[in-house]
């Protein structure tokens, strides 16, 4: 069996945003969905779980009636940025000393 998603509420451009989805597969609208709202573009981002791993896939439209434009790509590398800052892990490892960069001669 088969289930849609059609999380975004935003204007749409065009026919709206939805992901199909075999019900074995665990799909929820991604919480960072509420912080990210591109203005050029309709966006719909979800969290994808299986077998104890997810994905993060990002659905964007943009209707081929609007001309790609340096503020579209700006945008979009906006959304994507945050999208990647929101979702992965980072570590930091932070050391007492400063290593010795100095140039030997």
């Amino acid at each position: 069996m088969y289930t849609g998603l059609s999380p975004f509420d935003g204007p749409t451009t065009g026919g709206g945003l939805a992901i199909i989805y075999n019900n074995d597969i665990s799909v929820r609208t991604h919480p960072l969905s509420d912080s990210i709202h591109p203005s050029l573009f309709e966006f719909q981002l979800v969290k994808v779980t299986f077998a104890a791993k997810s994905v993060t896939p990002i659905n964007i439209y943009q209707p081929t009636s609007h001309a790609l434009s340096s503020a579209f790509f700006d945008e979009l590398s906006d959304t994507t940025g945050a999208v990647v800052a929101g979702t992965i892990d980072y570590s930091c490892v932070a050391t007492s000393t400063a290593p010795d960069l100095s140039v030997q001669r």
